[in-house]
């Protein structure tokens, strides 16, 4: 962990340890942040920070006039009255840094492993893509039934300038093309929050003296950058779930 964090320098003056840059510290997963517990990672979400872990859960919601009127009797329990409890059907935990999205599949095999699978799941919208969508119907019968994140670029959210409607995109060539005709210079593959996306930049060059940059980036010296869903995006891939604790 020392290490991780501060460095030792040696110059005229003799050797001495100085605390590391952010350029130079590990990436967040490899972060060790706690001296007692090797395991434990830094999280945020939301404008929340924290250190250690985090606990996905899921629980059954039924419907309890939809049960009563198809079960009869048999949904209330033995000598009780009022409809059956919300059971909890699974706990995932993993290190603070793994986002909602990279646990949707592995939810759903740990749940199929215990014949637990929902015909409908009700996740957050963290837990939702397109991709995870179409994937979890395809490959485990299940719906889910999810707000999906909505634009959150400063343009959307205002209401104002040009957000990623606003740009065409050429899968073929692999550029996109701004409102006033100019294309975009870089195109990568990416993997941001678990969800594989194409972020695509547009040149400074041609930013900069752009006369409504204002309404496009908040960017004083780059150009602007945006990522879109790839046309082909791939179903989550069938694999063995990760080890819950």
């Amino acid at each position: 962990m020392w290490v991780q964090n501060d460095h030792r320098t040696v110059t005229e003056a003799g050797a001495e340890v100085k605390r590391r840059e952010s350029r130079d510290l590990p990436p967040g997963r490899l972060r060790l942040a706690s001296p007692y517990d090797t395991a434990a990672r830094y999280g945020l979400k939301q404008g929340s920070w924290w250190t250690g872990y985090k606990i996905h859960i899921s629980d059954s919601c039924d419907d309890p006039d939809e049960q009563d009127s198809a079960a009869g009797d048999q949904a209330l329990i033995p000598g009780a009255d009022g409809p059956p409890p919300r059971l909890i059907t699974n706990i995932a935990t993993t290190d603070a840094t793994v986002t909602d999205a990279e646990m949707t599949e592995p939810v759903h095999h740990m749940l199929a492993a215990r014949d637990l699978l929902p015909d409908e799941h009700f996740p957050d919208s963290g837990y939702a893509s397109a991709e995870l969508i179409v994937g979890m119907r395809k490959n485990f019968g299940v719906t889910l039934v999810i707000p999906v994140l909505m634009n959150s670029s400063p343009q959307a959210r205002a209401g104002a300038g040009f957000d990623r409607t606003a740009f065409a995109i050429d899968w073929d060539k692999r550029q996109a093309t701004c409102p006033r005709g100019d294309t975009s210079t870089w195109w990568s593959p990416a993997t941001p929050r678990g969800t594989e996306a194409i972020v695509i930049k547009f040149g400074k060059e041609t930013c900069r003296p752009c006369t409504v940059r204002d309404q496009c980036t908040r960017s004083k010296t780059g150009g602007r950058a945006l990522s879109a869903t790839p046309r082909a995006a791939r179903s989550p891939r069938p694999g063995p779930p990760p080890a819950g604790r």
